[in-house]
């Protein structure tokens, strides 16, 4: 179908099964105006009919359409099998959104479509200059061009580059950093790409994936291949040491060596402009450690992560204990003192924070206990709140410190008998020790009983 608007505009159409075929035509001028179509079938024959058109009213000046590529967008790389979809966005003041005729044209595959949107691949590699030219109804038209690259990914060589990011600026002791390196190809097939990660002295290889290749050290590889026209992403997940110091940037990098048909190529890439800083993130514990009759002495108190002792105190007279500087996270608390079982307990630790945890130990079933009375002299009262150690007679030791309770009365627990024990006291007003036990054995997993003291002014 070829139509001739008498107007000095024309439009053609086909070639087309239809038997009908309509359409609008807008006229910008006032006159008479003989449109004519023509058709013409398969054997070139045609046939014409024209029909007079009268347009009154004001003459209307025609808008230049507007048309602009929204896909692919401008400097894209596609591979030649990868079907590439084209679409453009069309408008006229007169017309609307849908043109009278359209042409993509390519700089090195001539006419490629006459929609407004199909999809195709380009099979001939190079640099692609793509155009669409649009029309209106009155002749009017409108361009855009776009520039895009094919490559033969069996012949292109690769390209990549590298770029690394973390997931935090900062981090503390004993917390993990995760890192993604990301490797693009915008050339050919990439084959036994060697990616080598080397983390912080300050830090621990934890996870990965994908599973490295290798590790050593501090230098994590990876062995992969990289396909044309794509991105190889890899999640690497580093601890914190512990002992990490409080300030210091970690930097990671990372090398990926790779052959572009000609050379080995490396590229190499860091955290440097995005450092982790290490933070303080510690916290502390405290608390108490008793057995059944009185606060223990000298028992030790260890803050274990993973295994390794953090920190570690010991507490003093009455049983009281701090354990300070300690990473944010879950710990063992363990609690030991001669003559007494073991203890070990959970415990979590948050920055800044205080954490509370008493505990109580058991005496061994082998240990032995020595009790007795505290008396005043001369009146031989009871009395209370007396202070008594308890030492170990050939070293001088000093074991455990325990209080007379309210009615002048002690007991000592967690004693091993392969010692014998001196037992000294004071209370107030009472600073004289008038008589004490010494030389006292205890027996295994029994009570030596008796042993009282008595104090003077």
């Amino acid at each position: 179908y070829a139509y001739d608007f008498g107007d000095g505009t024309s439009v053609s159409f086909g070639p087309t099964a239809l038997t009908t075929f309509s359409f609008t035509k807008t006229y910008l001028t006032t006159g008479t105006f003989l449109a004519t179509c023509t058709v013409t079938d398969t054997d070139l024959d045609t046939a014409t009919a024209g029909i007079t058109i009268t347009v009154n009213g004001t003459n209307i000046t025609n808008t230049n359409p507007d048309v602009n590529i929204t896909s692919p967008l401008n400097g894209s790389t596609f591979s030649n099998a990868t079907l590439i979809g084209f679409n453009s966005l069309f408008f006229d003041v007169e017309d609307g959104v849908v043109p009278t005729s359209i042409t993509w044209f390519d700089s090195l595959q001539g006419t490629i479509g006459a929609t407004q949107s199909f999809a195709r691949n380009l099979a001939t590699p190079g640099t692609h200059t793509i155009m669409v030219t649009a029309y209106d109804n009155d002749g009017a038209f409108d361009t855009d061009t776009i520039t895009i690259f094919i490559i033969d990914p069996a012949a292109a060589p690769p390209v990549l580059d590298t770029t690394k990011t973390s997931n935090s600026t900062t981090v503390g002791p004993g917390e993990l950093v995760y890192y993604t390196i990301n490797i693009t190809n915008t050339g050919g097939n990439a084959q036994n790409v060697s990616v080598v990660d080397t983390i912080p002295l300050d830090t621990t290889f934890n996870i990965s994936q994908p599973t490295p290749s290798s590790i050593n050290g501090q230098n994590i590889t990876w062995v992969i291949n990289v396909p044309a026209l794509s991105t190889y992403l890899i999640n690497l997940t580093v601890g914190v040491n512990l002992n990490a110091t409080i300030g210091e940037n970690l930097t990671n990098f990372v090398a990926v060596t790779y052959n572009n048909g000609t050379a080995n190529i490396t590229n190499s890439t860091n955290t440097s402009n995005n450092p982790v800083t290490v933070t303080d993130n510690t916290g502390m514990v405290e608390g108490f450690v008793e057995d059944s009759n009185n606060f223990i002495y000298n028992a030790t108190v260890q803050a274990i992560r993973s295994g390794v002792v953090i920190n570690a105190t010991n507490t003093d007279a009455n049983g009281y204990y701090n354990v300070t500087g300690l990473p944010q996270g879950p710990y063992t608390l363990r609690v030991s003192k001669t003559g007494y079982t073991q203890n070990n307990t959970g415990i979590t630790i948050v920055f800044n924070t205080t954490t509370q945890q008493n505990v109580t130990l058991y005496p061994l079933a082998s240990s032995g206990a020595i009790t007795g009375t505290v008396y005043d002299f001369p009146g031989f009262a009871t009395v209370p709140n007396a202070w008594i150690e308890v030492r170990v007679d050939s070293t001088g030791e000093l074991i455990q410190i325990v209080g007379s309770t309210a009615i002048g009365t002690y007991r000592v627990n967690g004693l091993p008998n392969v010692n014998s024990y001196t037992i000294n006291a004071t209370a107030p007003g009472l600073s004289t020790m008038i008589f004490g036990p010494v030389n006292v054995f205890v027996p295994a997993g029994g009570v030596s009983t008796m042993n009282d003291i008595v104090l003077g002014p």
